[in-house]
């Protein structure tokens, strides 16, 4: 014998997974294609009893992300369901006037001879969404040296790439003494 959802069981879970927010919610507003906020159903399981899905959401924002959590919190209770959140990344939100990413594409420019540095937003949880939550105010840039293959059995390191890294740190932190 093979245990199945019943037809009602079944409806009820397509329905839910079509109600839930998906994909993209919010583009950035200050950086022509940057995703700002989205999130992704990235996981369903069933088990005997129950539907499991697991969202990651993803915001530079943290008011925009826990707006988010709280709106599946709210339907998935409409479906009898509860939620449990694990694991989240404080948003990081991008600052217009930041001192520290000025120091830091100088002392890139310095270093090879005008060059001007790849400065982006992505859209990604990073340690510097856990700093800034922790210490409100705080200036951060994310960098470092070319890598690889990210998270696999294959990661790779440049070990030129990191030596220019820990050059650009010397020089930047050298300005901002």
């Amino acid at each position: 014998m093979v245990d199945a959802f019943t037809d009602a069981a079944t409806l009820a879970t397509i329905i839910a997974m079509v109600n839930m927010p998906n994909g993209v919610q919010r583009m950035n507003p200050e950086i022509d294609g940057l995703v700002q906020t989205s999130l992704n159903m990235g996981i369903l399981r069933t088990e005997m009893l129950e539907v499991k899905m697991t969202f990651a959401v993803r915001s530079s924002s943290e008011t925009e992300k826990q707006y988010l959590i709280e709106k599946l919190k709210s339907l998935t209770e409409i479906f009898g369901g509860s939620v449990e959140i694990v694991g989240p990344y404080p948003g990081w939100e991008y600052k217009a006037d930041s001192r520290l990413r000025k120091v830091m594409v100088d002392a890139y420019k310095d270093l090879y001879n005008g060059e001007e540095p790849v400065v982006e937003g992505i859209h990604a949880g990073l340690e510097c969404g856990i700093f800034a939550s922790k210490l409100p105010g705080l200036d951060a840039v994310s960098f470092g040296p070319q890598m690889n293959n990210i998270h696999t059995t294959n990661e790779e390191l440049s070990i030129s790439s990191t030596q220019r890294t820990w050059e650009l740190v010397v020089k930047a932190l050298a300005a901002l003494k």
